[in-house]
């Protein structure tokens, strides 16, 4: 394992680590805040925007690193991927509302079970779509688009930027590749003056969808603590307090 790999894992469980104890102070000023003090509540939301930012990088910390010395797997189940993108879409639409920009979703299927990590799917969209988002201009929109088809399954997500290199190499770049990598499959990025669009496509496993339905629950998508982490970028720390946290 190369010396930088090592480095990089040390990083990141040393943010973990001081971020558990962080996150566990702040709950506990948030317990003990009056809720007639606005100035306080405020400050707490700085802080926890702060906090969401270093997870977020050590979470991508720890998928460099990964990807570097081939370490980890899919975690797979049986997923509604339909649903999981139409959720998300409408998740971080609301949390992003005060950009002027709008995510909308686009498929022509209603319902479409594959066999994938609902967690590193979800956090490699939010990653795209944050990162649309970011370089979007009020008015506009970013799409995420799904297609599936009988072998493979595509996320696009598209946004009308001005064509820059918006996914340049990076930790962001690193975890979107490292999720698609773990399920066999690809990242392109086309970008020109009219806008960008990265995608991911990777194999429909099919196969193994009956097998993995037996005892398994329905995957709940967009949990908030993912939302705000991954979205930790281009949010502004009032989506950091009552009633988002």
């Amino acid at each position: 394992m190369p010396d930088d790999t090592k480095l990089l894992e040390k990083l990141a469980e040393s943010l973990r680590e001081t971020l558990g104890a962080s996150f566990a102070a702040s709950e506990l000023l948030s317990d003990r805040l009056p809720d007639d003090d606005p100035a306080l509540i405020e400050s707490l939301a700085v802080l926890r925007h702060g906090q969401y930012r270093l997870k977020l990088i050590s979470e991508q910390l720890g998928d460099l690193g990964a990807m570097r010395d081939g370490s980890g797997k899919p975690d797979a189940v049986s997923v509604d991927v339909v649903r999981l993108c139409a959720d998300l879409a409408d998740s971080v639409s609301a949390l992003v509302d005060f950009t002027g920009v709008k995510v909308r979703f686009e498929c022509d299927r209603a319902s479409e079970r594959v066999v994938l990590d609902p967690v590193r799917i979800e956090r490699m969209l939010t990653e795209l779509l944050s990162n649309a988002v970011r370089h979007s201009s009020p008015g506009s929109a970013v799409t995420l688009a799904l297609e599936v088809a009988d072998d493979t399954v595509a996320f696009r997500v598209s946004d009308t930027g001005e064509g820059n290199a918006e996914l340049v190499p990076g930790l962001g770049l690193a975890s979107v590749e490292y999720a698609a990598k773990l399920h066999g499959g690809t990242l392109s990025v086309e970008s020109s003056p009219e806008g960008t669009t990265a995608s991911v496509v990777i194999p429909a496993d099919r196969s193994s969808v009956l097998k993995l339905e037996s005892g398994r629950e329905e995957y709940l998508s967009s949990a908030q603590s993912r939302l705000l982490t991954g979205l930790s970028p281009v949010l502004n720390y009032k989506r950091y307090m009552p009633p988002y946290l």
